[in-house]
């Protein structure tokens, strides 16, 4: 994003110029080749594969560890006086200790394919048998959604270097498989695996407030936002950076649906009102109710700022220290310093509150501590909890 300034410099002066900022070895190259500088500089992605040149001169990209930009790992505790580590690479700032694994041979099932999950496959099938369960048919878990923000895509290549990397050691995956307690039990019991690790995710705690029957409310983290919503108004209750990233999403989806639009208007203009008083292509409207003073809070301070740019940008209403009384069929009713006010929603989500996956509470004995509980499962948390607790759990 930055090459324009590389570019413009390059044609005032004599010296090579190095082209930096968020680079890979895709746009790198095309850098070069176009002529916008001499050299390109990168940094981040270093961190992120230390063996980034090697491993291209090998022809195997694909076994490329892609920085995802986030910042979590290395700016951030720069800023904070600490060491630099990285979110998807967890040997960095460990160099030179030991980090074998101690188990070898065993048959370990994983319940969950988000980011947790699969690296944890990534590490462990190394030297193990894994094999993944998924109650979706794909991987990724809530990874997807924010990977599906415009300008973090990143964190797709991320997700699917994980899933490569785990299809190469052999993990098997077994896909529409939830798997419940009382299963894992059993599992256990009978010896088809030697342990069981719960990379189940997070998910919203029920909220206290009367909620209409016929009120259209979604859970993030349990239910599936990948379709349009329907309506023109959606409320977003929560105020931390998941509720951010929900809203950021569905501002995206929302979009996504103005092509349907768009193509009637092309093609079929002279349904276009007709369809448009069906369908509500009307401009959609996204609201955030958060409960605190402070919003966006979870975010390292080297992005926060851009995130609530972003949102305030995108036209999405943010209104703070707002207490949820009530949802309606047909809007949320809540209160600001004590007085009452509601707010249009055709659809809500819950972003508040998100704790454990409390579907897999074991009573205490229960698999003689071959169970192990990882990511937003253990306790809700960004992707470098997850990561860190995935490779922890696989060397332990």
């Amino acid at each position: 994003m930055y090459l324009y300034l590389a570019k413009s410099l390059k044609d005032e002066v004599e010296v090579p110029v190095i082209g930096c900022n968020r680079l890979n070895l895709t746009t790198a190259r095309v850098a070069v080749r176009m002529g916008y500088c001499d050299f390109v500089g990168m940094l981040r992605s270093f961190i992120a594969e230390p063996e980034l040149v090697r491993k291209y001169e090998e022809n195997r990209q694909i076994d490329i560890r892609p920085c995802v930009a986030c910042n979590q790992q290395c700016l951030e505790r720069m800023f904070a006086g600490g060491g630099v580590a990285c979110t998807v690479n967890p040997y960095v700032g460990r160099e030179g200790s030991e980090l074998e694994h101690l188990d070898c041979g065993k048959r370990i099932l994983v319940i969950g394919a988000g980011i947790s999950g699969l690296a944890y496959g990534a590490k462990a099938g190394e030297t193990n048998q894994v094999t993944i369960w998924e109650k979706d048919w794909g991987y990724g878990g809530q990874g997807n959604l924010v990977a599906r923000i415009p300008g973090m895509d990143d964190i797709q290549d991320y997700i699917n270097y994980l899933f490569r990397q785990c299809f190469q050691l052999g993990v098997d995956f077994e896909w529409n498989r939830e798997g419940r307690p009382e299963e894992i039990r059993a599992l256990l019991a009978s010896g088809a695996y030697d342990k069981v690790v719960i990379a189940a995710g997070a998910f919203c705690g029920k909220p206290d407030w009367p909620i209409d029957p016929h009120a259209l409310v979604f859970q993030a983290g349990r239910d599936d936002l990948s379709g349009a919503l329907p309506g023109s108004h959606i409320v977003v209750i929560g105020g931390g950076y998941k509720a951010v990233q929900v809203a950021q999403y569905l501002y995206y989806q929302k979009g996504r649906q103005d092509k349907k639009s768009e193509f009637l208007k092309e093609f079929a203009p002279e349904y276009y009102d007709y369809a448009d008083n069906i369908m509500k292509w009307s401009q959609c409207r996204i609201s955030i109710l958060a409960p605190e003073k402070r919003f966006g809070t979870g975010f390292g301070r080297s992005i926060r700022f851009t995130m609530l740019q972003d949102i305030k940008q995108k036209g999405i209403r943010v209104i703070k220290e707002a207490v949820v009384t009530a949802i309606e069929r047909d809007a949320v009713r809540y209160t600001v310093d004590g007085e009452p006010q509601s707010i249009a929603a055709d659809s809500v989500i819950l972003c508040e509150g998100y704790r454990k996956n409390e579907t897999f509470l074991f009573e205490d004995g229960v698999g003689d501590g071959r169970i192990t509980t990882i990511g937003d499962a253990k306790r809700p948390g960004r992707i470098s909890e997850a990561v860190a607790d995935a490779f922890a759990a696989a060397i332990k």
